[in-house]
């Protein structure tokens, strides 16, 4: 048995935003919708352990502090008791925000999927997955999961550069033909493909590695490394 309750929280940006967003256990969806304004939901569920059953009143024990200062919207959600033979607990969070978003995440446990934003990314994750459709990375990116999938569909803005690190897990890329960075991608135990530019994968033992220009005129870096798994970079 689960028992859930939602929050709605609305705030009026002037500029472009930036999210910052702790979460410990839930999944995180970020899309893209009209300028001036953000919106969260938050849902948050309570479910039944072997011993210990779940009510309404579980759920006030979720704290979720969503906050505004000037165009830093800050939604951070309380640690809370994870055991599997008592209750367990989540937290999912949507927010609708401007195209024009920076976005700071970190979480836990969970999945996070971004749509449609375009801005600095900086994102850690400990257990779950990250998806981008259609996103523009700013400069100095950063994506780091520890254990999951990075599916990254998108683009990185002129000059920019994007660090994406896994420790254990794929990282899937699709970019734009006309992508012109410099590429250096790596794993330790997986191979590295890269289809779509004159760029060749190198293989020493276990490892893996791949270097060089993508599209004339490259500036700013992608530097993609996987510990164990493989990196795949697409040209779309």
């Amino acid at each position: 048995m689960a028992v859930l309750a939602t929050e709605q929280h609305e705030f009026a940006v002037t500029g472009a935003p930036r999210i910052h967003l702790r979460n410990t256990a839930g999944n995180v969806t970020i899309r893209a919708g009209a300028a001036g304004q953000v919106a969260v939901t938050v849902t948050k569920r309570a479910r039944n352990g072997i011993f210990g059953t779940t009510d309404a009143g579980d759920l006030e024990k979720l704290h979720v502090d969503a906050r505004q200062e000037g165009d830093t919207i800050s939604i951070i959600t309380e640690p809370h008791d994870f055991s599997f033979w008592r209750k367990s607990y989540t937290v999912d969070v949507e927010v609708v925000t401007p195209v024009a978003t920076d976005l700071d995440l970190h979480v836990n446990a969970g999945n996070v999927r971004v749509e449609g934003i375009a801005g600095v990314f900086h994102a850690k994750l400990n257990a779950g997955n990250l998806d981008t459709a259609g996103v523009t990375f700013g400069e100095r990116s950063d994506l780091s999961l520890n254990a999951g999938n990075l599916t990254l569909e998108g683009a990185l803005a002129a000059g920019a550069s994007l660090s994406a690190a896994v420790n254990a897990g794929n990282a899937r890329l699709r970019l734009p033909r006309a992508t012109a960075v410099f590429l250096d991608a790596r794993t330790h135990a997986g191979n590295v493909d890269v289809s779509g530019w004159p760029v060749n994968s190198r293989r020493t033992f276990a490892s893996a590695s791949a270097s060089g220009a993508l599209g004339e005129g490259a500036s700013g870096t992608l530097a993609v490394k996987v510990d164990a798994g493989n990196v795949v970079i697409t040209a779309v």
